[in-house]
């Protein structure tokens, strides 16, 4: 129970985690050339995938 219990939260900080890692980007988006989000969004890529 201790362990399914400690799952669901990681699960929910990860998905608020994505939450705000996407409004972030759409914040730079609006603010930065498309360039820049897009070299950031392959090091987000990267950084899911390693997670």
């Amino acid at each position: 129970m201790v362990k399914a219990r400690s799952e669901g939260i990681f699960k929910g900080g990860v998905s608020i985690l994505i939450r705000v890692i996407r409004n972030l980007l759409f914040f730079l988006w609006a603010i930065f050339p498309s360039i820049r989000v897009t070299s950031l969004l392959l090091i987000f890529r990267l950084l899911l995938r390693k997670l």
